[in-house]
């Protein structure tokens, strides 16, 4: 209802998706949230964050609607206890919200959570999503030329064939030892390893 709400106001407003989406996946505390950060600082990427919430699915008319309410507040350390600092526009992983609203077999199959191939009726509405988050990120920053998709979800290792299928999607899955801390320099002294998936191949 949300989402349907979404794509009937922006219709007329909201631009293609640019393509060249990123997705990372990987085990948990494998220094995915690291990454996002990094690719997310350099101004060119789209991704949800805190601020999107409850209603990821209609980012752009919740923006709208609390907007006279928004408001920023100093970072706090998040549940983790890894001294990560989150507020609300810090980007995070909210895009599984889509997948379990359009895909039911992500509900009827909870031993093989995910790892059936999407169809090309979710993928169709996956890229209307995209949309959506590209243009809310863009209203919100100012920034016109965040317009590359990116995504963190560690369940996409569970569609990863089809979502590096897109010619210029880039999927990256993370590995690396468990730690307390996951700034750049632990990241960098855990040996942290990226693996590079493209619909050409794995580097």
């Amino acid at each position: 209802m949300s989402f349907d709400l979404e794509t009937f106001v922006l219709a007329r407003t909201a631009q293609l998706a640019r393509g060249q989406p990123v997705y990372l996946c990987g085990l948990a505390r494998s220094g995915t949230t690291l990454l996002l950060r990094l690719l997310n600082q350099s101004g060119e990427f789209a991704s949800l964050s805190f601020r999107d919430m409850p209603f990821v699915m209609s980012p752009n008319v919740w923006a709208w609607l609390s907007g006279r309410w928004q408001r920023h507040v100093q970072g706090r350390e998040r549940i983790h206890g890894d001294d990560v600092l989150v507020d609300f526009d810090s980007p995070e992983a909210f895009e599984e919200v889509f997948w379990r609203t359009f895909d039911s077999r992500l509900e009827q199959d909870l031993e093989c959570y995910g790892a059936a191939t999407p169809d090309e009726v979710v993928l169709r509405e996956f890229t209307r999503y995209r949309c959506l988050v590209e243009a809310v990120v863009q209203r919100r920053t100012g920034e016109a030329r965040r317009r590359r998709y990116l995504s963190k979800n560690n369940n996409n290792l569970m569609r990863l064939q089809t979502l590096c299928s897109e010619p210029d999607a880039t999927c990256w899955c993370c590995s690396g030892n468990r730690s307390r801390r996951h700034d750049l320099s632990s990241a960098c002294m855990s040996g942290l390893a990226l693996t590079q998936t493209t619909s050409r191949g794995t580097t």
